[in-house]
């Protein structure tokens, strides 16, 4: 997921500042570089990462794993 978080935003035209700054609104700063890291280490909680996707115009959807 942490590489293609960061091609999804870059492919949806937006970059990693950009994605901070929205995500800041939200009552907390994050930076740029904090953000970079959070995505590349896999550190990233699953609340930011569906904002980020919130931003992109994409959600999370979870689907039961059928067991043989």
């Amino acid at each position: 997921m942490k590489t293609s978080l960061i091609e999804l935003i870059k492919k949806q035209g937006f970059t990693i500042e950009e994605i901070a700054c929205k995500l800041s609104h939200n009552g907390r700063t994050i930076s740029c570089v904090n953000l970079v890291k959070k995505i590349k280490d896999g550190t990233i909680k699953l609340q930011d990462a569906q904002q980020i996707l919130d931003i992109l115009g994409y959600k999370i959807t979870m689907t039961k794993q059928h067991k043989d």
